[in-house]
């Protein structure tokens, strides 16, 4: 006979909520070389300390990003619209099955445009 253990409770450890999303944002940083790099992401979800984001674009931990996020209805809209500008630290990075990356990072400044 097994004995079934109950699922251990999730621990939420993020001190902000977060909000789930799905906008277009574009990405600015330094190469390590110092060659500047821009590319495409979309924003997955957002928090007032951090923000979670879809690229092809390889970053490393540490990596300093500038973002620009549109918050547009329409895909890829960058005109309209309310924009985040935000400046973060790379904390995480997640290689996804359709060669795409996650990329957490961590705000260190950000405001609305």
């Amino acid at each position: 006979m097994t004995l079934l253990h109950p699922k251990p409770e999730f621990i939420e450890r993020r001190s902000k909520p977060r909000l789930s999303c799905s906008y277009p944002a574009a990405l600015r940083g330094w190469l390590p070389g110092g060659k500047r790099f821009e590319a495409r992401a979309v924003l997955s979800n957002l928090s007032a300390s951090g923000m979670y984001l879809r690229t092809k674009h390889v970053l490393r931990l540490g990596d300093l990003v500038f973002v620009i996020v549109c918050m547009a209805t329409r895909p890829l809209d960058m005109a309209g619209g309310l924009r985040i500008a935000a400046l973060g630290i790379v904390v995480r990075v997640e290689t996804k099955v359709d060669g795409t990356y996650g990329v957490a990072l961590q705000l260190r400044r950000y405001r609305f445009l």
